[in-house]
């Protein structure tokens, strides 16, 4: 199996894989019904959250090439075997 990839970076003790995803829900109170509408207004991004350890004597920089991608907040490819199983658009 391989080890997911972030960007550019090998991350080879991965521990969870996650995905945080949300519908955004609207109520509508139509005046004069007791009671309310539901609308779908369609869903946030999907995220994807990683979680592991990094080791050995490249753990610091690999830390920081993480916080250095994290910080410029812009999306990053990412790869593993376990997107290819799932239902998602990495996109």
């Amino acid at each position: 199996m391989a080890h997911p990839v972030l960007d550019d970076i090998e991350l080879p003790l991965v521990q969870e894989i996650t995905t945080q995803d949300r519908r955004v829900l609207s109520e509508q109170k139509p005046p004069g019904m007791s009671g309310s509408l539901i609308q779908n207004m369609g869903r946030r991004l999907l995220r994807i959250v990683v979680s592991g350890v990094a080791t050995g004597p490249n753990a610091l920089a690999t830390a920081e090439k993480l916080d250095e991608k994290f910080k410029a907040a812009k999306p990053v490819p990412f790869t593993a075997d376990i997107d290819a199983d799932s239902n998602l658009d990495l996109a």
